[in-house]
């Protein structure tokens, strides 16, 4: 189950909008694949920078290693596609889903957990064979 939450003082966010940020997080997640059930939430607040008019997404992705813990992923609408306040579902979801960007923020805490599981194991087997010894 994905949790798409948004966060925004503003009244002025349009349908389009909003359709267009719902779909590219279920973009995102379909893209994804195994990678995207460790997403949890899609928490997107809506912010104004420089001169915009009007307030664009900004998105924080929580997702959680194999050991529970809980990480972030942040990315806003300046880095999406053209950099306007106004993305579309395809422009959010390319972008999220770029290599350097959520699977590689997942992956290496993915990868770091199983490092931490095996270092564990050592200790456990260590430790007991010590006490057997």
């Amino acid at each position: 189950m994905i949790i798409i939450k948004y966060i925004s003082d503003e009244n002025t966010i349009s349908a389009k909008l909003s359709a267009a940020v719902d779909s590219g997080c279920f973009q995102t997640m379909r893209r994804l694949g195994e990678l995207g059930k460790a997403i949890k939430v899609f928490s997107v607040t809506f912010l104004r920078f420089g001169e915009d008019l009007v307030p664009g997404p900004h998105f924080k992705v929580c997702f959680r290693d194999s050991l529970g813990t809980r990480h972030f992923y942040v990315r806003d609408y300046r880095y999406i596609g053209s950099g306007n306040p106004n993305p579309t579902a395809r422009e959010i979801a390319d972008a999220l889903c770029e290599k350097d960007a959520l699977p590689w923020a997942i992956t290496k805490h993915l990868k770091k957990c199983e490092a931490e599981k095996a270092i564990n194991k050592e200790i456990i087997k260590a430790t007991e064979k010590g006490l057997m010894d």
